[in-house]
């Protein structure tokens, strides 16, 4: 009984730090930004009230001079919420002189 509910404590902890790391990383945040401000998309959904993850991606990250640092590429499925309906997103990413730039953003396969 102490076992399951250790895992389960263990399992939530990782989640709460996965979502919190990621809500937060400048990957998602270039993604939502993005996606919210797109033409296309509002004339589609209508105005974007939120961007969502769904757990599938990746993005890549190293170690320079002792800093962790995030490079590369990243790609992630995204749900976009707008005042009329949904739409899952996959949106590619680069990072280029420590910013992260859209390249582009289409349906999932």
């Amino acid at each position: 009984m102490i076992l399951t509910g250790l895992i389960s404590f263990t399992l939530l902890l990782f989640v709460g730090i996965f979502f919190g790391f990621f809500y937060n990383s400048d990957t998602y945040l270039t993604s939502k930004s993005y996606l919210i401000h797109n033409e296309v998309l509002k004339n589609e959904l209508g105005n974007i009230n939120d961007v969502s993850i769904v757990l599938s991606g990746e993005m890549t990250s190293g170690i320079s001079n002792g800093k962790v640092h995030t490079n590369g590429t990243a790609e992630f499925l995204l749900i976009v919420k707008g005042e009329q309906k949904y739409k899952k997103e996959v949106i590619s990413l680069t990072r280029k002189e420590n910013t992260w730039v859209v390249n582009d953003y289409r349906l999932p396969l």
